[in-house]
Order: structure tokens, then C-alpha cells, then sequence
């Protein structure tokens, strides 16, 4: 998968702030400016800046998905289906009994195949 543009952008101010000390504590210190500067899109109202050691890793959680109550609620009451969002099946497969190998394995419709051609259940992907 090809990287997006900020995530291009964000390697090379990562390589940067390897090399550069003085852009580093500039980053450090007011990361906003640095990455608008940068031309990275920034939808958050705040960004942290947060340097993992060679003892200490940073486990960074994602802001939970918009969509995932209705998501957890469906597949309660309909085990086995999915929602109507793909993307929360990718990355939270274990909300659903049909894994991304599975269900995102199957082309969409339009994809010259039929959709669920090759998926042990078709009809569990309830979004393709």
C-alpha cells in the first residue's frame, strides 16, 4: 500500500529529528507549527510529541472509532454480521466472527467478480 502524503511527510520529519537536535527540541516543543509548516494536515486540536528510548516504548491508542458502539451493538444482535463500515472490521476483527481475511478478502461490488466469490460465507461480510 502506498503511504499517504503525510505519512511521507512525517518520515522525513522523523529522519530529521534523528539527525538534528536543534529541530528536534523545536518539534518537541511546539509540534503544531512544525508539522502545518511541514504541510502535514492536522485535524487534532493539540499534537504531542512523545520520544521512545531505547528502555521505554509508547503505545499509542487511536481515538476510538466514531461508529463503534452501533458496530459492537449489531454484531451482539446479529452474530456474525458486520456493519455497514468495512474499515472498523479491519482493524477491530475481533468485534466480528468473519476476520478481515475473510470478510475484506472479498471483492466490492463492481470489481468485475461477484461479491463473496472465494469467502467461505459470503453472507457474513453483510457490507461487501
Amino acid at each position: 500500500m502506498a503511504a499517504t502524503h503525510n505519512e511521507r511527510i512525517l518520515a522525513r520529519l522523523i529522519a530529521k529529528a534523528w539527525l538534528d537536535k536543534a529541530f528536534m527540541t523545536k518539534l518537541k516543543k511546539d509540534p503544531m507549527a512544525v508539522l502545518k509548516q511541514a504541510g502535514v494536515k492536522v485535524t487534532a486540536k493539540s499534537v504531542k510529541v512523545v520520544e521512545d528510548t531505547h528502555e521505554t516504548m509508547h503505545l499509542v491508542i487511536p481515538a476510538r472509532p466514531k461508529h463503534l458502539d452501533a458496530h459492537v451493538k449489531k454484531h451482539k444482535s446479529h452474530p456474525g454480521l458486520c456493519s455497514d463500515n468495512p474499515d472498523l472490521c479491519s482493524f477491530t476483527p475481533e468485534l466480528c466472527s468473519t476476520g478481515p481475511d475473510q470478510c475484506l478478502a472479498s471483492p466490492a461490488p463492481g470489481d468485475g467478480e461477484k461479491s463473496g466469490a472465494g469467502v467461505p460465507h459470503p453472507e457474513l461480510c453483510s457490507f461487501r
